[in-house]
């Protein structure tokens, strides 16, 4: 079994695979599943957590200092990988719109919403 730091890791290198016809349909299903998991499975802090995973997902150290070992480790990591795979493999905003469903979501109140634009 991975330990905790090497768990995270395993899931955001996951090998990048090519997707079926309606890629856009199956990432938002895909998000919408995770989502509905969080919202069943982890608290309110758990939530944040993968919120600022989330945002901060293109910094795997931070990634990791917010997941490993938490709660929240394998779905915040499952939910960081939906986003990267979503840019790597739909169009610019259609991955926006993936990545603005999921921080939609997580969103903790005191955070701000961005007023345009993508969320990073």
């Amino acid at each position: 079994m991975y330990a905790p730091r090497e768990r995270v890791r395993a899931v955001l290198s996951k090998n990048l695979r090519p997707m079926e016809v309606d890629d856009f349909t199956a990432h938002r299903q895909q998000a919408e599943r995770l989502l509905q998991l969080a919202r069943e499975k982890v608290s309110d802090a758990e939530r944040e957590r993968i919120f600022f995973a989330v945002q901060n997902r293109r910094a795997p150290d931070q990634v990791e200092r917010l997941l490993s070992g938490t709660a929240a480790e394998d779905l915040g990591a499952r939910l960081v990988f939906a986003v990267n795979e979503a840019e790597a493999r739909l169009k610019p905003k259609q991955a926006c719109e993936i990545e603005r469903l999921i921080l939609d979501d997580l969103r903790p109140p005191t955070s701000p919403r961005p007023l345009s634009g993508p969320a990073h």
